[in-house]
């Protein structure tokens, strides 16, 4: 036999020439999965509905919550210190003056405190209106949080993460101007915050919302997103994503006032986002030419799915981001958090 002999019969045989067929490899192409139908869902009132949702997931109803577990404190449960706790969490931050509880303990009423909150806040008031300066207002506070509490086995408040907040407010005789400053990056569950404003079920947010009011009203920014354990926007969907900034009318300079630049997106249970983009990004001058009917100015935007856009267009009703009750300041006494009433001193 020669020596190429059994070359050859490995060369048939890696060619298919013994039999075989090109086309049996056994590969199975992807099925691709349909955009689900969006047929008969009201999009403009479901798009109206996620901006609502976004905008109340701010500091105000987590640090709400944290005023309303710290009322359950009793002597010996849980631990309080001034500074922060002696515990290790990379969160928490170095040499910083402030409070905390930190403990794993159980009342005789099963009340039960867990883990830890480290929290900072301040608040200041100089000046006066009729001063040409003004009247300045300043509020800050902070929670760094990993911590449960609960009585039985319902759960009061959970917070993991960092939350934290900011006001600053301007009054004089001839105007009133104010920013308010929010960042949620924390999980945030329990009875407490859905009393104060939070959707129901607990959420997990990445979120940062900046607003002015008074004189000039703008949405700043609103930036980062929400996923909801329970809560579901329209029955379906559990997510939300945005990156937007809007204006009232009357303080607009953009060249389309009706229309807010940016995004926000839904998502469904499915993992499918639906994202409402509203064009042009940075206004219809811009660009210095016209596209339509991107550069349209309505008040409305186009569905994207997968960076597709599906032809369908959303009008959401903006209206109550200028309603005053919406888009409000705190006032200087929520950032004031007394210790005088706990049942124990600190450590």
């Amino acid at each position: 036999m020669s020596r190429l002999t059994p070359f050859l019969a490995l060369l048939v045989a890696c060619n298919g020439l013994g039999g075989g067929s090109d086309e049996d490899t056994g590969y199975a192409p992807p099925v691709e999965l349909a955009t689900p139908d969006l047929t008969g869902v009201d999009l403009d009132t479901l798009w109206t509905e996620a901006f609502r949702t976004v905008l109340a997931v701010d500091a105000r109803a987590a640090w709400s919550a944290h005023k309303d577990a710290l009322g359950l404190v009793t002597p010996g449960c849980p631990d309080l210190y001034y500074g922060v706790p002696p515990v290790e969490d990379d969160g928490l931050p170095d040499m910083a003056d402030g409070m905390a509880w930190a403990d794993h303990c159980t009342t005789a009423g099963d009340r039960t405190f867990a883990g830890h909150t480290f929290w900072q806040n301040a608040a200041s008031t100089l000046g006066s209106t009729a001063a040409p300066e003004g009247l300045t207002t300043t509020g800050t506070r902070s929670l760094f949080t990993d911590g449960i509490v609960s009585e039985g086995d319902t759960v009061v408040s959970e917070l993991d993460g960092e939350i934290r907040d900011s006001l600053l407010r301007i009054q004089t005789e001839s105007g009133d101007e104010w920013t308010y400053n929010s960042l949620v990056d924390a999980t945030v569950t329990g009875t407490a915050a859905a009393s104060h404003g939070m959707p129901a079920g607990g959420l997990r947010a990445d979120l940062v919302l900046s607003y002015r009011g008074g004189d000039v009203r703008t949405l700043e920014d609103a930036r980062g997103n929400v996923f909801f354990f329970e809560h579901r926007i329209g029955d379906r969907f559990d997510s939300i994503a945005i990156d937007l900034t809007h204006a009232a009318p009357s303080n607009n300079a953009n060249d389309c006032p009706d229309e807010p630049l940016g995004y926000i997106s839904v998502r469904d249970e499915n993992a499918f986002w639906y994202d409402l983009v509203f064009q042009p990004r940075y206004g219809a001058g811009d660009e210095g030419y016209e596209n339509l009917p991107y550069t349209e100015c309505d008040g409305c935007g186009n569905i994207y799915v997968r960076g597709l856009d599906q032809g369908i267009e959303v009008c959401p009703d903006l209206s109550f981001l200028w309603d005053g009750s919406t888009l409000n300041a705190p006032v200087v006494e929520d950032y004031l958090l007394s210790t005088r009433d706990f049942p124990q001193g600190g450590n």
